[in-house]
């Protein structure tokens, strides 16, 4: 077991989110790389910090 906190053990969790997540679109038919795909597209016509966040 990583001790939590630490870049391993975060990465771990993202990694579960991102299964869980895959697993939640391929049980409901949806198209996650088409989807993302696109928006990166769309995100490209975007200006930079466009939310004005940090």
């Amino acid at each position: 077991m990583r001790n939590h906190g630490t870049k391993d053990s975060i990465a771990e969790e993202l990694a579960d989110c991102c299964i869980r997540i895959f697993d939640y679109c391929g049980a409901r038919g949806i198209d996650l790389e088409k989807t993302l795909l696109e928006k990166i597209e769309y995100n490209k016509t975007r200006p930079y910090r466009h939310g004005k966040k940090f």
